[in-house]
């Protein structure tokens, strides 16, 4: 990202790999990296990165046409997932509810200058199919929602 080639490089927080995200050699553990505010490349642009994008749309959207009264009665729902109420709000971003419900582990920050300039970090998991398992949890969530 720097015209410093070992700043591409960046070592996982979990099993040490040294990974070149902008090369796709990455370690199980990569998520994707978060570019001023919005995630991109590894398994975000792949289909676990588009389904958890979709559930989260389809929540995010009975959450929106629900009436108040019927929010209110999906409070202990959410709060069973650990999911923040503040999350299903349209402003919130896919990045961002990854980010604040996923308890994903971050790579070294990265800042670039010139055209090109902006800042990220990589995002890391432990569970390497984190995605798949709050995609499920999602999908679960709007069967319930739809149901009550």
């Amino acid at each position: 990202m720097n015209d410093d080639s070992e700043s591409e490089v960046e070592e996982c927080p979990i099993c040490a790999r040294c990974n070149r995200p902008g090369e796709d050699d990455t370690c199980e553990h990569f998520i994707g990296a978060v570019w001023d505010g919005e995630l991109m490349w590894g398994q975000w642009e792949r289909q676990p990165g588009h389904d958890f994008q979709n559930a989260l749309a389809e929540v995010q959207e009975l959450w929106r046409e629900a009436s108040p009264k019927r929010r209110r009665g999906w409070v202990a729902l959410l709060d069973s997932i650990a999911l923040q109420r503040r999350l299903l709000d349209d402003e919130a971003s896919a990045t961002e509810v990854l980010e604040n419900w996923g308890d994903c582990d971050e790579g070294p920050p990265v800042e670039t200058d010139g055209m090109m300039s902006g800042a990220g970090h990589s995002l890391y998991h432990r569970d390497a199919k984190i995605l798949q398992s709050l995609t499920e949890r999602l999908r679960q969530l709007g069967e319930h929602l739809r149901s009550r």
